[in-house]
């Protein structure tokens, strides 16, 4: 079967009326959550009692190597994970992924995020699904669907 795709006044238009296909991205987090966050950790919570424990027992040695426990534990903890989140912030601005619709008549790449409605997407073999739409045609298709029910893959 054949297919003309949209053509690229269509898809001006189509793109003023509905917008880029892109999923708005969770607000970044701020450095003072990722650090607070890290002390919300049942080990931190028992270190804690421990520690006004060896205050109350007057164990201060004890305490002072607990909370140098609680500390070094919470720095660590902040560290790698606001590396990991500068990281994949740096990531999304670097990727842009890229699908192949059909438009005017030929196959044509386009980044994913300039979908519109209508479109004629080709899909490959372990290809994503950029975008909602109707099902045309397919050959021995199989779609892994775990991402959709959060299961592991």
């Amino acid at each position: 079967m054949q297919y003309q795709g949209l053509s690229g006044d269509k898809v001006l238009e189509l793109r003023k009326k509905f917008g880029e296909n892109i999923i708005q991205a969770k607000e970044k987090i701020s450095w003072f959550s990722i650090l607070f966050s890290q002390l919300k950790n049942p080990l931190i919570y028992i270190l804690i009692i421990i520690g006004f424990i060896s205050l109350f027992l007057k164990e201060y040695f004890d305490l002072a190597l607990i909370w140098a426990v609680i500390i070094l534990n919470t720095l660590m903890g902040f560290f790698q994970e606001y590396h990991v989140e500068r990281t994949l912030s740096a990531l999304k601005k670097i990727l842009k992924p890229k699908t192949i619709v059909i438009r005017d008549n030929q196959r044509k790449e386009v980044e994913t995020r300039e979908l519109v409605p209508g479109d004629f997407v080709v899909l490959g073999s372990g290809d994503r699904i950029p975008a909602d739409g109707k099902m045309v045609e397919a050959v021995d298709l199989l779609v892994n669907e775990a991402i959709l029910s959060g299961e592991e893959e």
